[in-house]
C-alpha cells in the first residue's frame, strides 16, 4: 500500500510540474500557471495546506514567517508528560524513566511538563503505577488558566475524557474526584456524552490514583 501511494503521490507531482509524457506545457495564463507563480499556491502545494489558510498565514506574518509556521504544522509533535503527585516531582520522573529506557527533559515551552526524546513512556511501570499523564503542554495550560483555584471551588467538565484536565485540577488541590479536596468543600463533576469515554475516564482516575 505504501508504495501504491507513494506512486500516486510522484505521477500527480509530475502533473504538477509539467503534465504527464507527451501532454502539451499548461498554457500560459492558464489556472495550473497561475497558481504556480501565486505565493499562496506554491507554498499551499509544498506542504499541503488549503489555499485559503496558506493565504490567511502569508497576510498575517508575511512569506517567511507563513513558511516558518507551515514547516511547524507539519512537524510531529513531541510527546508530552504532566507529572502527577505520584511521581516525586519532574526530576524525580526524568530519573524513574532514564531506569527504563525513556529519554525525557524538561519542556522549554511550559514549566513542570518533560517532553520525551526517546523512548516509550507508555509501555514504562512508571506509567502503570501513575506517576504521569500523557498530555500537551496546550491542554496542561487549561488547568493553569483556572489559578488560583478556589478551596470551594464548583467545576463541571461536560467533555472530560479521557480525564487529563480534570485530573490535573484535582490534583492541584490535593485531593479526591468528586469533592477534589478532602475537607475544602469543593466539588469537580466530571460528565461526557460517550459512556465508553467515561470508561476511559474512569481507567485514568484509578491508574492516577484518584478515587471518590
Amino acid at each position: 500500500a505504501a508504495s501504491f501511494a507513494n506512486a500516486v503521490l510522484r505521477a500527480t507531482c509530475r502533473l504538477l510540474d509539467g503534465g504527464a509524457p507527451g501532454e502539451a506545457p499548461p498554457v500560459p495564463g492558464s489556472a495550473a500557471t497561475s497558481r504556480r507563480t501565486d505565493p499562496a499556491g506554491v507554498l499551499a502545494e509544498r506542504h499541503s495546506f488549503p489555499d485559503f489558510l496558506v493565504e490567511r498565514f502569508l497576510a498575517r506574518y508575511g512569506p517567511s514567517g507563513c513558511e516558518a509556521l507551515l514547516e511547524t504544522l507539519n512537524r510531529p509533535a513531541p510527546i508530552v508528560l504532566r507529572p502527577s503527585r505520584l511521581s516525586g516531582g519532574p526530576e524525580a520522573l526524568i530519573e524513574r524513566l532514564g531506569r527504563e529506557g525513556v529519554v525525557a527533559v524538561p519542556s522549554p515551552a511550559l514549566a513542570g511538563a518533560l517532553r520525551v526524546l526517546k523512548g516509550a513512556p507508555q509501555r514504562t511501570r512508571t506509567f502503570r503505577e501513575g506517576a504521569f499523564y500523557i498530555q500537551d503542554e496546550a491542554s496542561q495550560s487549561v488547568g493553569l488558566l483556572l489559578e488560583p483555584i478556589q478551596a470551594d471551588v464548583r467545576l463541571v467538565d461536560l467533555c472530560a475524557a479521557p480525564g487529563g484536565k480534570i485530573a490535573g485540577v484535582v490534583e492541584r488541590l490535593g485531593g479526591v474526584a468528586g469533592t477534589a479536596a478532602s475537607g475544602t468543600g469543593a466539588l469537580l463533576v466530571a460528565s461526557d456524552l460517550s459512556r465508553s469515554r467515561l470508561r476511559l475516564l474512569e481507567a485514568t482516575l484509578r491508574r492516577l490514583r484518584i478515587g471518590g
